[in-house]
């Protein structure tokens, strides 16, 4: 069994005196590996959360570049309390930083939108 790394972003209004809307979720993005080597033929990414309902999500693989972060690969899915394992193969990507951006929308057509919850970076190196 691979293990993950976890990095929790949580939407927080209570700093603002503001209460949490009944769909926010605290999600979750874990990657299994903080690099890649050549080795290594995907990235695999699970997004948690602990409580709320049904959550519609794009999750994208970004590449980090001197002028910001690019998207190079997407999938879509929903979930209650996690994904299935979604794999991203390293044999389209070069070396460099990436992240895993998880967009979560609270209905099937993706015009609700709750957050945009992001992995940990990690690392890719092919040669």
């Amino acid at each position: 069994m691979k293990r993950f790394i976890t990095i929790t972003i949580a939407v927080v209004l209570m700093t603002l005196g503001l209460t949490t809307p009944a769909n926010a979720a605290s999600i979750t993005v874990k990657v299994d590996a903080p690099y890649y080597t050549p080795n290594a033929t995907s990235v695999d990414v699970v997004a948690m959360k602990s409580s709320g309902s049904r959550v519609y999500y794009t999750m994208t693989l970004q590449q980090k570049y001197t002028d910001g972060w690019k998207s190079k690969q997407s999938q879509s899915g929903e979930f209650v309390k996690s994904t299935p394992v979604k794999r991203f193969y390293t044999a389209s990507m070069t070396n460099g930083q990436y992240r895993i951006k998880l967009t979560a929308y609270s209905s099937a057509t993706k015009t609700k939108k709750i957050g945009t919850y992001y992995s940990k970076d990690f690392a890719v190196t092919r040669w």
